[in-house]
């Protein structure tokens, strides 16, 4: 199970409300959709708290950036101010580095990963 910000956090990032999956369940074993507009930028999120899973379509002017589906996530956490940005922890074991998602005032994408033997 994802640990979650709070719901109007994604709201004020994404500055949209979510279209749930499921009307009627919870929000922690629901599937939370957003779409998010920023100039020539069209990004949607997906995240599936239960299932530990994120995805993310980045397109831009119509073509695909990036189609970028996260497993194992451990924690999101929203960071408001003037660099507006999501950003993902993933399970220990996964030897991965945290992944932060920018969305204002542009979108950009950071992250790495340990590779061992």
């Amino acid at each position: 199970m994802i640990e979650m910000p709070e719901l109007w956090e994604l709201i004020a990032l994404f500055e949209c409300e979510p279209v749930l999956a499921d009307t009627g369940v919870p929000l922690s074993y629901n599937t939370l959709n957003f779409r998010s507009t920023r100039g020539a930028d069209e990004l949607w999120c997906q995240i599936s708290p239960g299932y530990g899973d994120v995805y993310f379509t980045w397109s831009r002017q119509g073509s695909k950036v990036l189609d970028l589906k996260l497993f194992s996530v451990q924690r999101l956490c929203v960071s408001l101010g003037d660099c507006e940005a999501l950003e993902i922890s993933f399970e220990e074991r996964r030897k991965m580095d945290l992944l932060r998602l920018q969305l204002k005032p542009q979108i950009t994408l950071k992250w790495g990963m340990e590779i061992w033997d």
